[in-house]
C-alpha cells in the first residue's frame, strides 16, 4: 500500500485522513507533519497515525507527499522538503488553492508534481477531487494518486490547469455555498414551527435526495426542475420568486475563482 505524508495537517488534511481511514486505508501508512505539537498530539490520538514536527522526516518516509498548507506558507514548506523529494523521487501532490505547477516546479521536478483539489465531504467518503498533471508525469504516477483520492470519493481528471481555479470555486468553495443555501432553508423551517432537529433533518435529507436523484437520472437540471413544477402548483409558486438566484450564484462562483487566481499570484 502507498505510504502518504501530509505536510500541513489542518482542516483539509484531517478531512482526507478521516475519509481515507473510513475507506479502508491503513493508519500505519499515514504520516502528518505539522508545526503545532498540540495539533500533532490530537491527530495521532484520534486517528492513530504517525505525527511528526519535521516536514523532511515525514516526507522521507512517504511515496506520496501531500502539501496542504496555506498559500502563504507553501514556499517555506517546499523549501523544507525539496532535497528529500529529489533524493527519494517521491510524488508531490499539492492541494494548495491557486498555486500553479510552474510555481511548484521551482522546488520539485515537474515530472513528480500533481495538483489536486478535494472538497470537505472527503471526510465522509463523499468528496470530489480534481486532479491535474503535466504530460511529463507518467500514467503510473497519476493512477497511484487517483487511486489514493478514490478512497475519499469521486475523482475528475482535468485536461487544462486553468480549470483548477474554476473547479475550486464550483466544488471546493461550492460546498460552502450549498451550506449557506441550506442554512436559509433551515431558518425558514424553524420559523414555520419545526424544531431545530426536525428542520435540520428535513433540509439535509432534501438536499441529499435531490443530489442522488440528479446523479441517477443524468437529466439536465432545468428539466428536473420543470418536472416538479406543475403550473399553478406549490413548486411553481416558489420558483417564481427565485429569478434572481442565478445572478447571485454566478457572482459567488466567479468571485471564488478570481480569489483562487489571486492566491496563486501572491505566492
Amino acid at each position: 500500500m502507498v505510504r502518504v505524508c501530509f505536510i500541513g495537517a489542518g482542516n483539509i488534511a484531517e478531512c482526507m485522513i478521516s475519509g481515507m481511514l473510513r475507506g479502508g486505508f491503513s493508519a500505519d501508512n499515514i504520516i502528518a507533519a505539522h508545526r503545532s505539537q498540540k495539533r500533532l498530539d490530537y491527530l495521532s490520538g484520534r486517528y492513530s497515525i504517525q505525527a511528526v514536527a519535521d516536514n523532511a522526516a515525514g516526507a522521507k518516509q512517504a511515496d506520496v507527499t501531500i502539501v496542504s498548507v496555506k498559500p502563504h506558507d507553501i514556499q517555506s514548506a517546499l523549501e523544507s522538503i525539496k532535497q528529500v523529494m529529489a533524493d527519494t523521487g517521491g510524488l508531490l501532490v499539492s492541494v494548495v488553492a491557486g498555486v500553479s505547477i510552474s510555481r511548484l516546479s521551482k522546488f520539485v521536478d515537474k515530472s513528480s508534481i500533481i495538483r489536486a483539489m478535494p472538497n470537505t465531504p472527503t471526510s465522509v467518503g463523499a468528496g470530489l477531487t480534481a486532479l491535474y498533471a503535466e504530460n511529463v508525469v507518467g500514467d503510473l504516477a497519476i493512477n497511484k494518486v487517483e487511486s489514493l483520492f478514490r478512497y475519499v470519493g469521486g475523482v475528475l481528471l482535468l485536461d487544462d490547469e486553468s480549470k483548477m481555479h474554476k473547479f475550486t470555486a464550483l466544488s471546493a468553495s461550492g460546498v460552502g455555498f450549498v451550506f449557506r443555501i441550506m442554512s436559509s432553508f433551515y431558518k425558514v423551517a424553524e420559523s414555520m414551527g419545526f424544531s431545530a432537529e426536525e428542520a435540520r433533518f428535513i433540509v439535509a435529507e432534501t438536499f441529499l435526495g435531490a443530489s442522488k436523484l440528479a446523479l441517477s437520472t443524468g437529466d439536465p437540471f432545468v428539466d428536473m426542475c420543470e418536472k416538479v413544477a406543475s403550473r399553478g402548483g406549490t413548486t411553481f409558486a416558489g420558483l417564481s420568486k427565485m429569478e434572481a438566484i442565478d445572478e447571485l450564484i454566478d457572482m459567488a462562483i466567479i468571485s471564488a475563482a478570481k480569489r483562487s487566481q489571486e492566491l496563486g499570484n501572491e505566492m
